[in-house]
């Protein structure tokens, strides 16, 4: 566990504290939701997932639900920006 929260805060600062909101509030039952997140910086990138997540904690949602709705509605093609 303590591995997946050090890759999350090398991906962000803002995952990082979303993943430990997480790890605090679920334990280990948390561990699937902090690999989702991992997988949205692999899908969208770092800087993108680390703004979602930013926006979690500036509205008090640090969850993966929230972060996963929130990178699609942000306009932002995966696509595009891998080319």
């Amino acid at each position: 566990m303590l591995q997946l929260l050090a890759r999350a805060h090398k991906a962000g600062s803002n995952v990082g504290a979303v993943c430990d909101a997480i790890h605090a509030r679920q334990g280990e039952l948390g561990m699937r939701r902090i690999l989702g997140v991992l997988q949205l910086v692999k899908q969208y990138g770092s800087a993108a997932t680390d703004d979602a997540c930013a926006a979690a904690l500036e509205l008090h949602v640090p969850e993966y639900r929230f972060v996963r709705r929130y990178l699609p509605q942000s306009n932002l093609d995966p696509w595009l920006s891998a080319h």
